[in-house]
């Protein structure tokens, strides 16, 4: 289980999940694996409109990227208001800050 999440019961047997290891937080917070974390990556690019969050470029299904907007322990959960759909380039840049400075730049 996630650092900072713990599962509610009664809200998780609410629903149908896929994958046993999925389940709603006693905060809200949905915390998704296996096949219901790819029904909510589907979910995220229909509400983008197959649009990048940043640059608008229009992505396909199989090439975005799930961003998560909150990342730290006990923020990053799978719920709709905290994902963007973003093209590759645009993740990367997102992410530029956490690239290890002993790796060579891209």
């Amino acid at each position: 289980m996630p650092r900072a999440f713990k599962r509610s019961a009664a809200e998780t047997n609410k629903h149908k999940f896929l994958d046993a290891r999925s389940f709603i937080s006693t905060t809200g917070h949905w915390l998704l694996y296996g096949k219901d974390k790819g029904a909510r990556r589907t979910e995220i690019y229909e509400l983008a409109d197959g649009r990048c969050a940043n640059c608008g470029r229009p992505v396909s299904l199989a090439e975005f990227h799930w961003h998560h907007l909150k990342n730290g322990p006990g923020e990053r959960c799978d719920c709709t208001h905290n994902a963007a759909c973003l093209c590759q380039p645009c993740h990367n840049k997102e992410h530029e800050w956490r690239r290890p400075i002993w790796t060579s730049k891209p």
